[in-house]
Parts: structure tokens; C-alpha cells; sequence
């Protein structure tokens, strides 16, 4: 099946199994959970835009955390934001710094193996673990690809 026709079955299939008035408790016994990605994905106007313009909040929000740059810090006070929300973040918990994309040697998995980024992952884990909501993690994601440089 096509992609985009495969998009649409799953959101047919989350529009017709999910009742509008399915409240937060019941999100947990979903058959079909709908996520979603954004750019500005670090944003409760965003959110909140989504969900104005669909009629109801995504069971998953996208998040991208990249190990340097800007967005290396774990998202407490957004993560709460969806919390409240009644969605589960999904981070996309990315080893790369985006504004020194040539850098690869850095983030490579030899040197995350190797004990390098020990001390931010700790740091990642504990403010993780401290903000206590339901988190799903999605580490480097494409391994299976050569376009990023933990992928083979």
C-alpha cells in the first residue's frame, strides 16, 4: 500500500474507533493511537493550533532532542505542557548538532560506545526521570540507513 494511502486508512481508522468525547483515562485503551510531527515541534501554540484545527489532541507528539545545539537540554516545562494535554511525548533523541552538521566524528556510535557523551546522558535520564510522565524515546532513529552517522 502507498504511503499516503496508508496515512489515510490509519487516521480513517483513528477517526472511526475514537469517539471526540474519549476522555484522557480512556486514551490509554486506544486501538488506533494517532501521532504527529511538526517543525516548530517544541511548541504548546502549536499544539494547541493542531488540536484547535483537527478537533481533538494527538495520543503522541513528536519531539526532537539533538545531543549539541539548542535543543540538547530534555524539554521539561513542554513535556508538562503535553502532559496536561493528555499526549506522550515521542523524542526523537537524535546524536548530532544540527548547526555543525559536518561534525559526525563526535557523535559517532564508537564514541557514544566509547563513553564520551556519558555525562549528558545521565543528565538527559535524570531530568527525564524528575519530570515522571510517560515518555517514549526514539534513539537515533534510521539506523538502518547511511544517511545519518550512527546508521550503517
Amino acid at each position: 500500500m502507498k504511503p499516503a494511502r496508508l496515512l489515510f486508512v490509519a487516521i480513517l481508522a483513528a477517526a472511526l474507533l475514537i469517539p471526540a468525547s474519549t476522555s484522557v483515562a480512556d486514551a490509554a485503551i486506544r486501538k488506533v493511537a494517532l501521532g504527529v510531527s511538526e517543525l516548530d515541534n517544541q511548541n504548546v501554540a502549536a499544539v494547541d493550533a493542531y488540536k484547535s484545527s483537527v478537533g481533538r489532541a494527538p495520543a503522541l507528539w513528536a519531539v526532537w532532542s539533538d545531543w549539541g545545539g539548542a535543543n540538547r537540554a530534555f524539554p521539561t516545562s513542554f513535556m508538562s505542557a503535553l502532559r496536561t494535554r493528555g499526549i506522550v511525548p515521542m523524542v526523537n533523541w537524535q546524536p548530532i548538532d544540527p548547526s555543525h552538521p559536518t561534525d559526525c566524528g563526535n557523535w559517532s556510535l564508537d564514541n557514544i560506545i566509547n563513553g564520551d557523551h556519558d555525562a549528558y546522558i545521565r543528565q538527559w535520564a535524570a531530568a527525564a526521570k524528575a519530570y515522571g510522565g510517560r515518555v517514549i524515546v526514539r534513539f537515533a532513529h534510521e539506523m538502518n540507513g547511511y544517511w545519518f552517522i550512527w546508521g550503517y
